[in-house]
């Protein structure tokens, strides 16, 4: 997202539990599409949440945001099991 910030044109940005910050913002004029791709309350980024304020749910509709039903894993996102089973696949 901040590659974005800085010039970077892209065609597609996959983020895969990914903490939302103000300062990750991603600029939008230089990326085709944003896809979010997370499990049910992670708690990787619960910690964030209570150290430096990231917040797990994007409220921005020009990211296409999929929350698997898995509860609290932030490593599940990036398991070939994960993406197989819930066809990650094809969500991106």
């Amino acid at each position: 997202m901040m590659a974005s910030q800085r010039g970077v044109q892209m065609n597609k940005l996959v983020l895969l539990s990914c903490p939302v910050r103000r300062a990750y913002t991603p600029s939008f004029d230089r990326i085709g599409r944003v896809v979010s791709v997370r499990t049910r309350l992670d708690l990787v980024i619960l910690v964030d949440f209570l150290v430096a304020g990231g917040r797990q749910r994007f409220r921005d509709s020009r990211i296409d945001e999929h929350v698997l039903p898995l509860w609290f894993s932030h490593e599940a996102t990036r398991q070939p099991d994960v993406w197989q089973r819930h066809d990650i696949a094809a969500m991106i």
